[in-house]
C-alpha cells in the first residue's frame, strides 16, 4: 500500500501542485455558479481524513460518499488504505476527470461524477463527507431534507454547519485547522 499512496500523493502533485487546484476549481465553476462561494476550493487535511476514518470504523464492503470531492483525494485515499468503495461527487470536470485516471490507474475501486450533490442519491452512502463551510442557508435547508433518505446506520460528516435532523444523532464534534481556516466537523449517524 505504501508505494500506492506515494504514487496517489505524486498524481495530484502532478495535477495540482502549486496551486493549480485552486485555479482549476475557479476556471471549472458552471456557469450558473460563477460568483458564487459555494464551490469555494479547499482540501481536507490527511490527518482529518483519518480521524473520521478511525471513528466512522468504514468497511472494505462499505460505500464512501463525498460531496463535492474537489481533486478527489479523500475518496483515492479511503480507497487504497480502506480498501471501501468510494464515489465522488463533484461540478468540476477536471476534477472529475483526472480522479477517474488516477482511480484507474491505481486499480482503486473509486468512481467519480459530474453532478449537483442534491441531484445525486445518498441513500446507499455508509459513509457520507461533506465541506458545507460557504454554503448558504438556503443550501443547508436542502442538506437537512437530503439527509432524511441516508440509510439507517449510516455515518454523515459535516463541517462547518450542524444539522437540526431528527433521525440524525451527533457522536461527536470537534475542532480542525483546514487551508481556509479552523471549522467545526460534526460527526452523525442515522438512527431511523
Amino acid at each position: 500500500m505504501n508505494i500506492k499512496l506515494y504514487i496517489l500523493s505524486w498524481e495530484l502533485w502532478k495535477k495540482y501542485g502549486w496551486g493549480r487546484a485552486y485555479q482549476a476549481a475557479l476556471r471549472g465553476r458552471p456557469e450558473n455558479y460563477k460568483g458564487r462561494s459555494t464551490l469555494t476550493y479547499g482540501e481536507t487535511p490527511r490527518a482529518v481524513m483519518e480521524k473520521i476514518k478511525i471513528w466512522s470504523q468504514i468497511a472494505p464492503d462499505q460505500l464512501f460518499l463525498e460531496l463535492g470531492s474537489g481533486t478527489g483525494l479523500f475518496s483515492l485515499w479511503l480507497a487504497l488504505s480502506t480498501q471501501c468503495k468510494s464515489i465522488g461527487v463533484e461540478l468540476v470536470s477536471e476534477f472529475v476527470q483526472n480522479s477517474n485516471a488516477i482511480a484507474k490507474k491505481l486499480s482503486l475501486s473509486a468512481q467519480f461524477v459530474e453532478l449537483d450533490i442534491f441531484e445525486y442519491s445518498w441513500s446507499e452512502a455508509d459513509l457520507i463527507y461533506l465541506t458545507a463551510t460557504c454554503f448558504s442557508d438556503d443550501q443547508i435547508v436542502k442538506i437537512a431534507h437530503k439527509c432524511k433518505e441516508i440509510k439507517k446506520g449510516a455515518k454523515f460528516v459535516i463541517l462547518t454547519h450542524q444539522i437540526k435532523v431528527e433521525q440524525l444523532e451527533l457522536c461527536e464534534m470537534w475542532v480542525e485547522e483546514f487551508s481556509w481556516g479552523v471549522s467545526t466537523i460534526f460527526l452523525y449517524t442515522k438512527t431511523q
